[in-house]
Formats: C-alpha cells, sequence, structure tokens
C-alpha cells in the first residue's frame, strides 16, 4: 500500500489580479495535461501581491500562496491551506523550498490543533491541543497514516466479501493485480477513485465498484491536523 500526504480546502475568493497561466497536476503533483489532472494551478503575476491559487479538480481550492517575485518560487512563499469546510487548516512560510519559522495548524473545528517551528524544514519546537484546548500529551497521535476502521485484517475481509470475479474473465483465466488510487478525505472518506494499473476492463470496474463502496476511514493525521490523503491499494484477481 502507498499513500501520499496532501491537504484539503474549498471555495476561497480574495486576490483580485488578473490570471496569467493555468498548470494542470496530476496526483503526484507532476505537470499533466487537463484531460488527466487531478489539480491545477492559477498563477497572477499582474500586479502585486504576486499568488497562486491551486484547485482541486471539481474546483475547490487547495491553497493560496504569495510571493515576492513574479517567478512564483515555492521556495520563498507565504502558503495558506484550506479544509473542505472553507476554514484555515495550515498556514506558514517556505524558506529555500521547506518549511521554515512558525507554522499553525487547525482543527475542523477552527480551532488551534498545533504550532510547530521548522528550521529549513527540520522541526525545532512543537506543541499540539486535544479539541477541548488541553495539551496534547502523547506526541505520537499528532502524526498518523490514514487506515482502515477494525485495521488492515478488516480491509481485507471487506475485499474478499465484496469482489465478485467477473464471469468473462473467470472464464479466459485472466488474472492479476490492479492497482487503484483514491483520495481518502480529512473526514475519511473515500472519493476521486482511478486505476493506476490496468489489467482488463471488467477486472478494473470490479475493483473500481468495490473501492467506490468502502466505508468510511480512520482519517490520516499530521502535525495533529487532519489531512487528506491519496492511497494506492492493490486489488488482486486470483483463480483457485
Amino acid at each position: 500500500m502507498k499513500y501520499f500526504v496532501c491537504n484539503t480546502c474549498m471555495l476561497f475568493s480574495g486576490f483580485g489580479s488578473i490570471a496569467q497561466d493555468t498548470v494542470y497536476y496530476d496526483y503526484k503533483f507532476q505537470i499533466t495535461n487537463e484531460q488527466s489532472h487531478s489539480y491545477y494551478q492559477v498563477n497572477y503575476t499582474s500586479k502585486k501581491p504576486f499568488h497562486s491559487k491551486m484547485f482541486y479538480q471539481n474546483g475547490d481550492i487547495y491553497s493560496v500562496k504569495t510571493y515576492n517575485s513574479k517567478k512564483l518560487k515555492e521556495k520563498d512563499s507565504e502558503s495558506i491551506y484550506y479544509f473542505n469546510n472553507n476554514l484555515i487548516s495550515r498556514k506558514g512560510s517556505y524558506k529555500k523550498n521547506r518549511r521554515h519559522g512558525e507554522w499553525k495548524f487547525y482543527l475542523k473545528s477552527g480551532n488551534l490543533s498545533g504550532i510547530v517551528t521548522f528550521n529549513k524544514g527540520t522541526v525545532i519546537k512543537s506543541e499540539y491541543w486535544n479539541e477541548d484546548g488541553s495539551f496534547l500529551l502523547d506526541i505520537n497521535l499528532a502524526n498518523q497514516m490514514p487506515s482502515f476502521v477494525g485495521g488492515e485484517k478488516a480491509l481485507f475481509d471487506f475485499l474478499r466479501s465484496n469482489l465478485v470475479y467477473p464471469e468473462n474473465a473467470k472464464s479466459n483465466n485472466i488474472v492479476g493485480i490492479v492497482n487503484v488510487i483514491f483520495l481518502l478525505t480529512e473526514d475519511g472518506r473515500v472519493i476521486n477513485v482511478h486505476i493506476a494499473k490496468s489489467i482488463n476492463k471488467e477486472l478494473d470496474q470490479e475493483a473500481l465498484r468495490v473501492i467506490k463502496i468502502m466505508p468510511d476511514w480512520n482519517p490520516g493525521i499530521q502535525y495533529n491536523s487532519p489531512v487528506e490523503v491519496w492511497f494506492k491499494l492493490p486489488i488482486k484477481f486470483k483463480l483457485q
């Protein structure tokens, strides 16, 4: 299983500069085309403040970054990320492409969940709080990967109970592994499901069907703040 941590956010309105260009990215934040993108970024460089807005494919905003230069290089920027309820999830500065200085992290309620001080990407100080404002005593709880409720055994049991081997694929002895990628929201919901590695159209469709009916997961936590996570799950089709 592989995962890719990212943040989430919703519609944001603000800067009034004229958009200069749009760049499309896949789920790994590699530049791609409009037809296969997961995110897109709009750059505003006609006047200060120079900034960029990154959006999800559906138009919900992912982040807003402000720069001193028209080059819009992330190595020096003030950055804000948002939850899907339009509240800030985290904010701080990048220096030479690394988190630097004080970053603030939030819960979806809007309450402060952590203050972390970085020195060129390295954490040098951190404090975390619970929803009620009390200190988080177990620092290990501040960073957790998303998990299927009940653990890996429960996940495999779910897949075994719900996967139906397509008859045509079975009769033609088609076997293999379909890799499915999906986004786990900060609420643990499964969305944006698509095939990363295909075997056969029928097996692909069955893998997609089962992933789409999965129950909510325990969401990922980063710096005591819930985050969205891209997750890659291999679905194995094997004939007995």
